[in-house]
């Protein structure tokens, strides 16, 4: 194949958008989150600017991610940096004693980042409440909270 080229990259180490499509999207804590839907580019850059990942859970919607964001990218994945924040929502809080004091019902973003500004926790027979990420030891399959974490009590009837 002829190129017409001038200070690109080589056409070797390019990959074709349409076969991002399907790939798989890997949080940076190696979960795979969903699969690439759509692929989106700056019209001013001509660049790759972010993916739409349709998630594996049926009860999710859609995520666009900036390519900011990604770590590495071939045709089989994408892996993040990051785990999306906005994922926690429905993940068990646990107390660092081992409590479990609720699920996360809502998670407040800065803007449109990945940086939590706040959780809301719904608790069973307690009030909701809410979290600061400052509170948070762990984010994982659960959410664990730093030591002496004063949580609402119980309601007693």
């Amino acid at each position: 194949m002829e190129q017409i080229k001038q200070n690109t990259e080589s056409f070797a180490s390019t990959i074709y958008l349409n076969n991002l499509i399907g790939a798989q999207v890997i949080a940076s804590n190696g979960i795979v989150i969903g699969t690439v839907s759509h692929v989106t580019l700056s019209r001013k850059k001509m660049q790759l600017e972010g993916i739409v990942v349709v998630s594996r859970n049926l009860f999710q919607s859609s995520l666009y991610i900036d390519r900011t964001y990604f770590q590495k990218l071939s045709t089989a994945a994408i892996v993040l940096t990051i785990e999306p924040s906005v994922l926690l929502k429905g993940r068990k809080v646990i107390t660092f004693e081992g409590q479990i004091v609720g699920k996360v019902t809502n998670v407040k973003r800065e803007e449109q980042t990945n940086e939590i500004k706040t959780l809301n926790v719904k608790p069973k027979l307690r009030k909701p409440f809410t979290l600061s990420p400052e509170n948070v030891k762990y984010f994982g399959k659960s959410i664990i909270l730093e030591e002496g974490v004063d949580v609402p009590k119980t309601k007693v009837f």
